[in-house]
């Protein structure tokens, strides 16, 4: 039941709720993704290539 290791910190910021279950193909993990992402605090602006 130890929550830690590679990648948790990853899904748990980036998802609303996820856990751990267990089926016949052995144990597994799901998340529901957020969607109240929010804005970014600079915009994003696609950098020019030299020689354009």
């Amino acid at each position: 039941m130890d929550e830690s290791g590679r990648g948790l910190v990853l899904v748990n910021a980036l998802a609303s709720r996820w856990g751990r279950f267990q089926s016949v193909l052995g144990p597994g993990m799901f998340f529901e993704p957020r969607w109240d992402v929010p804005e970014l605090l600079a915009p994003v602006v696609p950098l020019q290539r030299k020689g354009r």
